[in-house]
């Protein structure tokens, strides 16, 4: 916290020193300096489009899944609660077997190779043959579904 005021203080008498030195010089001068070229606050990045999505989300979850590291920030929460064995609130779910580990290293350098759509669904086969089930929610892919029954009726 101090720190931030000794920063503050130091930019205020850079800034005062400059006006103070801009008053002093004083007088027209015969050229003009061009304006400040300003770079935008935030660059815009347009949307990728669904499969760039899903192929981003799906190499950036199964990196996590792999390390076992998966926070559910890719997982709609009953696939989180599935993974975990254990409901919001800490409540577990009986007969429950997480993923095992082997299951989760087969993903350590898995790429999504084929998607198939159905609406606002979608189901990706990994390089490892693993298929996840992804559900479209606002403007990204959530991991929906993992496991033998995750992505049943894409790829027929």
């Amino acid at each position: 916290m101090p720190l931030n005021w000794l920063v503050a203080a130091a930019v205020s008498v850079v800034a005062v020193l400059a006006a103070a030195d801009g008053l002093r010089s004083g007088g027209a001068s015969s050229t003009r300096a061009a304006p400040p070229i300003r770079e935008p606050a935030t660059r815009f990045t347009p949307p990728l489009a669904p499969k760039q999505e899903i192929e981003r989300v799906g190499s950036r979850w199964a990196a996590l899944f792999a390390r076992g590291e998966d926070d559910c920030s890719h997982m709609i929460q009953p696939l989180c609660e599935r993974i975990a064995c254990e409901r919001a609130g800490g409540v577990e779910i009986r007969n429950c077997t997480p993923p095992t580990s082997a299951f989760r290293r087969s993903f350590k350098e898995a790429g999504v190779l084929e998607i198939a759509f159905k609406g606002r669904r979608a189901a990706a086969r990994f390089s490892n043959g693993e298929v996840v089930e992804l559900e479209s929610v606002r403007d990204t892919w959530w991991m929906r579904k993992l496991g033998a029954s995750a992505g049943r009726g894409f790829f027929e």
